[in-house]
Formats: C-alpha cells, sequence, structure tokens
C-alpha cells in the first residue's frame, strides 16, 4: 500500500475511534451505566491521550497545501500492523466501559475500570505513539 493511502486510512481510523468511543461512553452513561462523576473521571483519563493521537491525523486529513503524492510502497506486514493497532486500542478501550457499564460478570468496580483504562493506554500509548510519529511526521 502506498504510505499516503495508509496515511489516510489510519487518520481516519483516529477520528473514527476517537469519536466512537467518546459516543459510546455517552450512550452508556444515558443507559445509566454511569454516573456523571464517573463520566467526567474517564472522560478526563482517555480524552488526553485520544487528543495526542487524534490531533495529527485531523491535522494530515485537513491540510489542503500538501500535494497528495502516492508516497514510498510499504510491504504487507507493517502496513497491517500500523492498522491492526489502533483497532485493538479503539476495541480495548470501548471493551472496558461496555464491561463496566454492563457489570455482568466483568468488571464490577469503578475504581477497577479506571486501573485497566489505564493499564490499556500505558500498553498501547507506545505502539500508537510510534505510528503516529512514524506516519505523520511529528517531531
Amino acid at each position: 500500500m502506498y504510505e499516503n493511502n495508509l496515511k489516510s486510512i489510519v487518520a481516519l481510523l483516529m477520528v473514527v475511534g476517537h469519536v466512537a468511543v467518546f459516543l459510546l461512553l455517552t450512550l452508556l452513561w444515558q443507559m445509566g451505566g454511569f454516573t456523571v462523576n464517573q463520566l467526567i473521571t474517564v472522560s478526563a483519563i482517555i480524552a488526553p491521550l485520544f487528543a495526542a493521537f487524534t490531533s495529527s491525523s485531523i491535522d494530515f486529513l485537513i491540510d489542503t497545501s500538501k500535494v497528495r503524492r502516492k508516497g514510498a510502497k510499504w510491504a504487507t506486514a507493517p502496513t497491517v500492523v500500523v492498522i491492526f493497532l489502533p483497532i485493538c486500542f479503539f476495541l480495548a478501550v470501548g471493551g472496558a466501559l461496555y464491561s463496566k457499564a454492563l457489570s455482568t460478570g466483568g468488571i464490577q468496580k469503578f475504581d477497577d475500570l479506571v486501573r485497566i483504562l489505564g493499564v490499556i493506554e500505558a500498553s498501547f500509548a507506545v505502539y500508537v505513539g510510534q505510528i503516529t510519529k512514524r506516519l505523520f511526521k511529528l517531531t
């Protein structure tokens, strides 16, 4: 896959994933899965990391001053990894939120959710950060 195509896919994944997780959180709150204080706490935990990744994606998507050339061709394995890891990150965060909100044998306590979100973010932040830095040439 060509680099600019890959950048577009990853940028869209970042934006859609960011919005989807916050929509899920809002929906779960509306369904009674979280209190207002819990909603605010979870938002405060996930917003900074999401914003860091998503801002470079949005910058890439709206920057019309760049000429969109194909760029270098990427091999299949790194292409799959670069697409797969952000998807896993958003699914892990969304899954943790869903598990706590339903409390049907999954995450029972809000404190456990906070710790799990910390582990998820720490685990994926390095990888998604590397992807974002490499693709969008962040310094």
